[in-house]
């Protein structure tokens, strides 16, 4: 396969969310409308993250719906080992301050308002990790 084709992407199905296995480390994540994200959902996320081969390193948040965090489910981003780098796509929605103030140091976070933008940070993102 040259550089230039590009793997299939996969389809799967959370409880709380779609999910896009673009194949090169990126996973994409499209939260159900109105959802309140929980610690044990974000767990869920990341161990199929995990589970992926190779496991999933850029979580590429895209908010076509609207949704929020339980404060329990913000904070077990401290826990998610292995993502090294998040990239949101607000969709000209409001920037959430709140989860760039509570977001964990070690885990690059960036919001952006086109998909091109955010797939092309994350993928330079975790080419240096």
């Amino acid at each position: 396969m040259s550089n230039n084709e590009q793997l299939p992407m996969k389809q799967y199905r959370l409880s709380f969310s779609d999910i896009i296995d673009h194949q090169n480390g990126i996973v994409e994540a499209i939260v159900d409308e109105g959802t309140e994200v929980s610690a044990k959902q974000m767990h869920e996320l990341h161990d199929f993250m995990q589970a992926l081969t190779p496991p999933a390193h850029g979580l590429f948040a895209n908010r076509k719906n609207s949704y929020s965090f339980t404060f329990s489910g913000l904070a077990s981003a401290r826990q998610l080992h292995g993502i090294h780098a998040v990239a949101e796509v607000t969709h000209g929605k409001t920037r959430n301050k709140v989860v760039k103030a509570l977001w964990p140091a070690s885990m690059k976070l960036q919001f952006f308002d086109t998909e091109t933008e955010a797939l092309e940070w994350l993928k330079k993102s975790i080419k240096k990790t």
